[in-house]
């Protein structure tokens, strides 16, 4: 048999990246609660000045920083932030965990991906990122430390209140969601009932809690076959006005002492949805600011209610009020269907009237949770097919103005519609937002209170979610996890919205700048070559070949046409075009000599000759392509400048913002899709809402993304043409320049060449002088004419480099300048030395 590893060994058999690909996907469980729960989601992301994506890519000097630095500058930024979160938990788990749970003070911690092999660094990641874990809250808390150890069990007791906690720190923002599950006592199974709560002894607090829920259900699904005094049936009537009382009797029982509907209504919400809070947060010593941090601020804040409602059934008479069976058996059956509302159809499937019926009876209580409540669209819609019914406004305006539909009593804050009264007031306030900033101190530098034209202060969003009898412990978990995450997406998506509107707006204007730069470019380029460059190239052709005209004319006329497309075709270029007559004009000189012969003459004449006036038109051309491309690129540098200064407002600059902007619409579409909504006739669905409201501000933003990478790709595409254009009118430049000079090197050979003849004369008549004893005014006049003719090779070299000077570098030619006059002054040397 083969050797085998030791069996220790196998999981040396895994690769490195195992837990990293296969965790993708799992978070932390669902928390399981069941009704009544009361639930707080808050979400927050950095200040822009703390933002890991936003610190500054270049030094206060202005230098660009390096790699190694960025790095180092992100890793304490994040670490910045997720430390303060850290903190915070800290303090949570600190007061209110059993003292004998695992206690970790950085429930978050930032280092290499343990699966990092690379020789370059990574950026810090995040070993989870989630965490949750569970705090108990006395019904009497004293002291500043743990308030479970603070009595001698060290353990929580039946009365204390259950709170799970759920916290998230993803590289966008961070959330932490605390859920109140009344039902579920320390280490006991849930209770269901008022009566097991006061049965069972399970803490005063909670107490409360079970008692306005059963004030809620009491007033509203009483409602559901309650009459007016004609006896028509309170759901079938319109929601406004509000019937007085409410649910068509005063013969109620309801706790906590209230004998009006209205009122009792009004207490749950504000206890249910505010008082309860403030309790929570005063005991655990926090509020919202503890929450966001030095290093954050609040984007999301979301509170809501689970309840259990009994429903309706068909009957005679159209519906009533269904029997509530056991909740043991509702919450999690084996044997049994889940009950549902019956919504009659997935979706937008055929509408029964349960659902319609269940939202109006509990109207009365909407209304007193959120101000000017019947001035709003509200979102009602079944989910997770029917399993439970999801109501709430978001964040819907009001269109409520006192004395426009209606009676109104301003010191009451009562509409004469609603003639019951106890209704939640507006949260606005002018002057609270001139002076909030000098009772918060420095907490409140570079921060500012968000407000509106009506001066309304920022308040937590609410919401109902109603569960056909007690729901399944998981399955509702999942249902708020949805609905919080829904929101989280739903709102950081339009983060920077303002900058990203008022980009596309300016995206708009620069395309236009734009457009008005090419045609100007265009223009000028045209106006150029038509108007200015073209006659005055004309003109120079005209006399260049009017000498040729008569023989040209001589000439038959397929002839003709010959030499008139190569004097056009090569209009520009004269030399070129003597080139291409003097080859026309060879192959035709044997058979037309007379006519031809002009021709042949002239362009052999010319073909090398330099054309001045021509170089000065051509030169005036370039210099004046040059300028307009000129004009034309700083236009663009400063349409450029513009796109790139609509990215200051926009954390990591605006692409990188429209790119998370699309993800996150992304993952909230998908999310409204996995969340099965059915619709409500008369209501608002919430995918009605995600595709009516939502959709045209999740595409505007993609709009302005698409529309400034179209833009950059035509500002980058007329950068090329105009950087073509400069390279033509360069190589154009260039070509005729190398021209010169190699028709200069040309002359510089041959004068070499003579120079060469010069110096071997010069040395035969020194040999003949020393053989034959030549006189010596023979000698002299010999001596004369070489240095008379090497005199005009010095004048021929000198003007020939001032011409090369202009064309040419100064090192080169004035090298060969240098050499030459060397050579001219040796001729005289000798002369000198033998006269």
């Amino acid at each position: 048999m083969p050797e085998i590893a030791p069996k220790i060994c196998e999981d040396l058999a895994y690769t490195k990246q195992f837990f990293t690909v296969t965790r993708k996907g799992h978070t932390s469980p669902t928390a399981e609660f069941g009704a009544p729960a009361v639930a707080w989601h808050v979400s927050f992301w950095p200040l822009q000045k703390n933002d890991p994506h936003a610190f500054p890519m270049v030094h206060d000097g202005g230098q660009i920083k390096s790699e190694s630095e960025i790095l180092g500058d992100f890793k304490q930024a994040r670490q910045k932030v997720i430390s303060d979160f850290n903190g915070f938990l800290a303090n949570l788990q600190a007061r209110g965990r059993v003292p004998d749970a695992p206690f970790d003070p950085a429930s978050f911690r930032l280092n290499n991906p343990k699966d990092w092999q690379a020789s370059i660094e990574p950026f810090h990641v995040s070993e989870s990122e989630t965490t949750s874990f569970t705090l108990w809250w006395p019904d009497d808390v004293s002291g500043d430390g743990n308030v479970i150890a603070s009595r001698p069990p060290r353990k929580p007791i039946q009365s204390d209140l259950r709170i799970q906690v759920q916290a998230e720190a993803h590289a966008d923002y961070s959330s932490i969601t605390f859920i109140i599950d009344a039902g579920k006592p320390w280490n006991d199974l849930p209770s269901f009932s008022l009566s097991d709560v006061l049965a069972r002894r399970l803490g005063r607090r909670r107490e409360t809690i079970y008692k306005h829920v059963e004030n809620i259900r009491t007033i509203c699904e009483t409602r559901l076959e309650a009459e007016d005094q004609f006896g028509k049936r309170l759901i079938d009537m319109e929601l406004l006005p509000e019937p007085n009382p409410i649910c068509g009797t005063t013969l109620l029982s309801l706790h906590l002492g209230y004998t009006d509907a209205a009122e009792a209504l009004k207490g749950a919400a504000d206890y249910l949805y505010d008082l309860l809070w403030k309790e929570f947060c005063t005991d655990f010593g926090f509020n919202l600011c503890d929450i966001a941090g030095n290093t954050g601020e609040v984007f999301a804040n979301f509170r809501g209610l689970v309840l259990s409602t009994c429903g309706a059934v068909p009957a005679a008479d159209g519906l009533a009020k269904a029997t509530r069976p056991d909740p043991a058996s509702t919450s999690a059956p084996g044997t049994k269907p889940f009950p549902r509302f019956d919504g009659g159809g997935e979706g937008f499937g055929v509408s029964k009237p349960e659902p319609n019926a269940i939202v109006k009876a509990f109207m009365p209580f909407l209304r007193r949770f959120r101000s000017e409540g019947d001035w709003r669209d509200w979102i009602a819609s079944g989910i997770l097919d029917w399993r439970a019914i999801y109501i709430t406004p978001i964040g819907a305006q009001s269109e409520f103005a006192p004395f426009d539909d209606c009676e109104f009593d301003p010191v009451a804050n009562v509409p004469g519609l609603i003639p019951a009264g106890h209704l939640p007031r507006r949260r606005a306030d002018e002057h609270a937002i001139v002076d909030i900033g000098a009772d918060c101190g420095d907490w409140a530098s570079g921060r500012e209170t968000p407000t509106t034209a009506s001066y309304d202060l920022p308040a937590p969003f609410r919401y109902l979610l109603l569960t056909k009898f007690e729901p399944n412990r998981k399955q509702v978990g999942r249902m708020i996890e949805r609905i919080n995450a829904l929101g989280d997406h739903r709102l950081f998506a339009l983060k920077n919205w303002s900058v990203i509107q008022n980009a596309g707006v300016w995206i708009n204007h620069f395309g236009r700048e734009l457009d008005e730069v090419y045609r100007s470019w265009i223009s000028e380029t045209e106006h150029l070559e038509r108007d200015i460059y073209l006659p005055e190239l004309e003109k120079f052709n005209k006399v260049l070949w009017q000498p040729l005209e008569s023989s040209i004319a001589a000439l038959s006329p397929p002839e003709i046409d010959s030499v008139r497309h190569t004097l056009a075709r090569y209009r520009d270029n004269p030399r070129r075009a003597c080139e291409e007559l003097e080859t026309l004009a060879t192959n035709c000189h044997l058979s037309d000599h007379a006519h031809w012969a002009p021709i042949l003459k002239f362009a052999q004449d010319n073909k090398d000759r330099d054309f001045p006036r021509h170089r000065t038109i051509e030169g005036d051309y370039d210099a004046d392509v040059a300028a307009i491309n000129q004009r034309a690129e700083r236009g663009l540098i400063r349409i450029t400048a513009g796109l790139d200064q609509l990215s200051i407002g926009a954390v990591g600059g605006l692409p990188y913002r429209i790119a998370r902007a699309r993800y996150h619409a992304d993952t909230f579409r998908e999310t409204v899709r996995n969340l099965r909504v059915g619709n409500i006739e008369t209501w608002w669905s919430y995918e009605q809402f995600a595709r009516r409201g939502m959709e045209p501000a999740f595409r505007e933003i993609e709009s302005v993304g698409e529309r400034m990478a179209k833009l950059r790709e035509r500002l980058q595409s007329l950068k090329q043409d105009i950087l073509q254009s400069s390279i033509a009118s360069q190589t154009a430049a260039t070509r005729d320049n190398t021209h010169r000079l190699e028709r200069i090197q040309a002359e510089i050979r041959r004068m070499a060449d003579e120079a060469h003849e010069f110096r071997m004369n010069l040395i035969k008549l020194q040999m003949m002088s020393a053989e034959n004893d030549v006189g010596t005014s023979q000698m002299n006049k010999s001596a004369a004419e070489v240095a008379k003719a090497a005199a005009l090779a010095y004048q021929d070299a000198a003007v020939l480099y001032k011409r090369a000077a202009r064309w040419y570098t100064w090192k080169a030619i004035g090298a060969f300048f240098f050499g030459l006059l060397g050579g001219a002054l040796s001729f005289f040397f000798l002369i000198a030395k033998y006269s």
